[in-house]
């Protein structure tokens, strides 16, 4: 009989296996490249595997028993299989396919699902054609032959037919080419003890064991191969991909040498190993795994998963040379944010300044107190956060509220906190806030100030030489800033003019000039308003500072 196909054991049929003929071919790849996507959530183009004809077509079903390690549906899913299964099981289809696309007679999207856009270009490097005959020459030499084991390739011989040389694929050159980059996985950002995970796809290119590898400088920033997981190519319920074979991934403290370069070490979960047949899809789930305090620098971080294997599973033992291996990369890329504080909440300002807005003191009436907080919530599931107020001053008052954070979410919320009427003026005022969640509670501080919208400097009288005079500054929490002066001259003789120069804090704010006859009896006054943006930015400072005047009085054009 037969052995399951997929199987690795190396056993093959001791009975007459017939194989296609030019016109069996044609029709089998007829059908499949007449096959539309059937309509289900997979994103793998699915194609049901032609029906036997009377005579011994071997299209040849799904294994019916599986391994302990397999998970295979067919008692629904007979019917479709993708394009990996017929690159496992029916090779010269999958051939003709390829060849079609590279004659304009089929699209590449006929194939969709065999492969990635990167693999498939580097497939369609082959010779399809000669690939194509090169397998139906290989069918008439074993059309009722007995294959002996060891031989390479499936070729089977006949009594009659003695001397037949293997010969090697052409899709043999191609596997030895540069390596191909598959697309970039990115896994955003994530927080020390948190997990992101992605599935880094490709199509088996040749029999044997396929290898994932991060390096070792990779693990340490916790990069993993999570696992590596074998697909049959049958779809279950014509939806979820069969899995034939799964391998989980290393610790990171287990080190062993690295198969590729020893004895340079490699972690285990650098590291895995999966047994595949050529065509086949395999998946390696990878993570970033990044942990405080640990080698994973906060910030940016990448890794290159590199995947090879040997191009045929055949030894020369009188060679020295190395095997030659294919090799895929793909770059993982991840942001580690640092230690994950769970929810956070922040004041956005701690020290809340109000100015008086002349309401009596009444402790009854409420003044609402503009106050906003910003949340962010670092964990990977929602969260529904509660706020109350503590601790709180006399004429302070918080309304309980909720806030609802869903994963990672950042959100800004109105505080509703309140004030009487009868806060001092100028006098700091604490509270805090308290929020908590999950058995998790934290508090924010801040501060009310109440300030008066207008304050005042005054000179009532001062003399300089002959000069008498006075001066008041006004200003507002605005920047409006009011200037007022007079002058008397004391002089018997001459006319005298007084000039005024105005600082606050060392800035010069304002200035003013006043002229008076020799001797006068009345007062010169004068004055003026301005709008200032130093009064305006520095207002709550100026309250507690004090005006000065720069004085000259001399006789007008000395």
């Amino acid at each position: 009989g037969l052995d399951a196909l997929g199987s690795f054991s190396g056993t093959r049929s001791r009975a007459v296996v017939l194989a296609l003929n030019t016109v069996q071919l044609n029709t089998a790849v007829l059908a499949f490249a007449q096959i539309k996507t059937t309509p289900q959530k997979s994103p793998y183009l699915t194609v049901p595997a032609p029906a036997a004809p009377k005579t011994s077509f071997p299209i040849i079903a799904a294994p019916k028993a599986a391994p302990p390690t397999e998970s295979t549906d067919t008692s629904a899913s007979g019917n479709w299989v993708t394009w990996n299964y017929v690159a496992m099981h029916n090779p010269e289809i999958m051939a003709q396919a390829l060849a079609d696309i590279q004659t304009n007679k089929q699209p590449r999207t006929a194939v969709a699902g065999l492969a990635s856009e990167a693999e498939l270009n580097d497939m369609l490097k082959t010779n399809w054609s000669a690939e194509v005959s090169r397998l139906n020459a290989l069918a008439s030499a074993t059309q009722a032959g007995v294959t002996p084991r060891g031989l390479p390739g499936g070729l089977s011989l006949t009594d009659k037919v003695t001397a037949v040389t293997p010969q090697n694929s052409s899709v043999t050159a191609i596997l030895k080419s540069l390596p191909v980059p598959l697309p970039t996985k990115n896994l955003g950002s994530v927080w020390a003890g948190q997990r992101a995970t992605a599935v880094v796809f490709i199509t088996a290119p040749a029999d044997g064991y396929v290898e994932g590898r991060f390096n070792l400088n990779a693990t340490n920033r916790h990069f993993r191969i999570v696992n590596a997981i074998a697909y049959t190519g049958e779809l279950i319920r014509g939806q979820a991909l069969a899995v034939s074979l799964t391998i989980p991934g290393g610790q990171y403290q287990d080190a062993v040498p690295d198969p590729a370069n020893p004895p340079a070490l490699i972690s285990k979960a650098g590291f895995v190993a999966i047994l595949a047949k050529k065509g086949q899809r395999i998946g390696f789930t990878v993570a970033f795994e990044p942990v405080a305090l640990g080698m994973t620098p906060v910030g940016d971080n990448e890794a290159t998963l590199q995947l090879s294997g040997a191009t045929s599973s055949e030894v020369n033992i009188l060679s020295s040379a190395p095997a030659p291996t294919w090799t895929r990369t793909a770059l993982i890329r991840a942001r580690f944010e640092g230690i994950n504080f769970g929810v956070l909440g922040a004041i956005d300002d701690t020290a809340i300044m109000l100015f008086s807005d002349g309401t009596p003191c009444d402790r009854v009436t409420m003044v609402p107190v503009p106050a906003s907080m910003t949340f962010f919530n670092a964990e990977q599931q929602a969260r529904n956060v509660s706020v109350t107020g503590e601790s709180l001053a006399s004429g302070l008052v918080v309304q309980p509220f909720n806030v609802t954070l869903g994963p990672g979410e950042r959100k800004q919320v109105n505080i509703p906190l309140q004030r009487t009427g009868c806060l001092p003026l100028g006098s700091e005022q604490f509270g805090t806030i308290k929020y908590s969640y999950a058995g998790v509670v934290r508090r924010a501080d801040f501060s009310v100030t109440i300030y008066p919208r207008d304050y005042h400097w005054a000179n009532p009288s001062g003399k300089v030489g002959s000069c008498e005079y006075s001066w008041d500054i006004f200003i507002g929490f605005d920047g409006t800033t009011s200037f007022a002066y007079t002058l008397d001259n004391r002089n018997l003789i001459s006319e005298m003019q007084l000039d005024l120069t105005f600082y606050v804090l060392g800035t010069k704010i304002g200035q003013g000039v006043l002229s008076d006859g020799q001797n006068t009896v009345h007062t010169k006054r004068n004055g003026y308003t301005s709008h200032s943006s130093f009064v305006r930015d520095n207002f709550v400072r100026l309250l507690s500072a004090s005006a000065q005047a720069g004085l000259r009085c001399h006789t007008p054009g000395f």
